[in-house]
């Protein structure tokens, strides 16, 4: 008995240590192939180069709240720039096609915002893994394999074709054309006067290192070549483009940063330098759905990484029930998505479950809703509790067509929504896709 208590003496002071010698982090992280399978992911405290310290003071250690809105419609300028959120991500035109761009002043009167709510910061949205065919470069000759850069078309989205990001064909599109009839994606943008750009369609590696993509790329060979293509479009606008303090922000495909054995490699780390934050769907709701606890904690703990990295964390749950708006059901979905990504140090934005992202919806809290969405002004988040001001017991949302004001009882202000918009033939009004499975 006495040898095997020294035996276990002497295993305890060998790991005591081991683990003074080796950096951990004794979390144990899920893994990105299968959230079923939880394998454990390779995380050590040396990646954490930076962290959410190196936010504050800056820009973006203000944002307390954003907007996610593609399609305007009828909704005016000033209407966005009036309201409190800090940052909103929109489309460069009011249709997404050339004839629609907006005018920089338009954008600057965004960006100027409010005297209650303060300056804003502007995203330009921008698919950079498929080409969508009513963008100003669309050709009506092409088809797939023609351009040779142009690959299949999704079969959720008509009229979008996946792209093979690393052809220098596509990548001219998107950047290094500053004026002329064929000026590229981004200088349109730097020239309006954006603070960044919201990448999409990042999960385009997948596809192309994926049986359904015929396996063209290796993983490594599509991680790099994404990678490469981010690094080129920030350098660009920094130093062509003269926009030194210029954004990026990818949505979603969180999990390119982990090499093929679960862990953060040094392309992962490269990656997580070129970003400033990432915008991330679905994290613990589909739509009105929770999503399984698993599938979330696989999410949020990849997450985590870019958190610990000193990287924004934009969420978007399409929790929010327009019909429905008053009832119960829609309260406590609404109430537990702030709650989860509140503790978890995010920015949420609880969008429409249509997904359509045509409307601003302004949560006042009250009335069962326990967050205000967005914030009132001069009111900040503290890790441990949110102090927020009791508000007036309303709750708003715009629409893009005509207003049509309806009374509804036991509120003390109004409920405003506007009819249904028609958008253009094929034009992406949101990204519905399951970035989890």
């Amino acid at each position: 008995m006495k040898f095997r208590v020294r035996q276990l003496h002497c295993i305890i002071l060998g790991l005591a240590l081991f683990i003074s010698l080796v950096p951990l982090n004794l979390s144990s992280l899920i893994g990105r192939s299968a959230p079923g399978l939880t394998p454990s992911l390779r995380f050590d405290n040396r990646i954490a180069s930076r962290s959410l310290e190196d936010l504050k003071g800056s820009r973006l250690g203000q944002v307390r709240d954003f907007l996610y809105i593609l399609q305007l419609g009828k909704i005016s300028i000033s209407q966005l720039a009036n309201n409190e959120f800090d940052l909103i991500v929109m489309d460069y035109a009011k249709h997404g096609n050339e004839e629609s761009e907006y005018k920089a002043s338009e954008i600057a009167r965004i960006k100027k915002g409010s005297s209650s709510g303060g300056k804003k910061i502007v995203l330009a949205y921008m698919s950079i893994g498929e080409a969508e065919n009513y963008r100003f470069y669309w050709e009506p000759s092409w088809k797939p394999g023609f351009p040779s850069w142009l690959g299949p078309e999704n079969p959720e989205w008509e009229g979008n074709y996946k792209v093979r990001y690393w052809i220098s064909g596509w990548q001219k599109i998107i950047f290094g054309t500053k004026s002329g009839p064929k000026k590229s994606y981004l200088d349109r943008i730097i020239d309006q006067g954006f603070d960044g750009v919201y990448l999409d369609i990042i999960d385009a590696y997948e596809f192309w290192s994926s049986p359904e993509g015929g396996n063209e790329r290796t993983r490594i060979q599509a991680r790099t070549d994404m990678y490469n293509f981010i690094r080129k479009i920030r350098s660009y606008a920094r130093t062509t483009g003269g926009k030194k303090s210029f954004l990026v922000f990818p949505q979603n495909a969180a999990d390119i940063i982990l090499a093929d054995n679960n862990g953060l490699d040094s392309l992962g780390r490269k990656y997580l330098s070129v970003c400033n934050g990432i915008g991330q769907e679905d994290v613990w709701y589909n739509e009105k759905k929770p999503q399984p606890k698993q599938e979330s904690e696989w999410l949020t703990r990849i997450l985590d990484i870019y958190k610990a990295n000193g990287k924004l964390i934009l969420s978007i749950d399409y929790v929010w029930d327009a019909k429905n708006w008053n009832s119960a059901s829609n309260k406590k979905r609404f109430n537990d998505y702030y709650k989860k990504a509140y503790a978890k140090g995010y920015v949420p934005y609880a969008a429409n479950s249509t997904r359509d992202l045509d409307d601003l919806v302004i949560v006042k809290k009250g009335n069962g809703f326990k967050y205000d969405q967005p914030l009132p002004p001069n009111r900040q988040l503290t890790p441990k509790s949110i102090e927020l001001k009791n508000s007036p017991n309303f709750i708003q949302a715009y629409k893009m067509e005509e207003y049509k004001h309806h009374s509804m009882g036991g509120l003390a202000g109004p409920y405003v929504f506007l009819t249904k918009p028609t958008h253009p033939p094929g034009l992406r009004t949101h990204r519905d896709r399951q970035s989890l499975s």
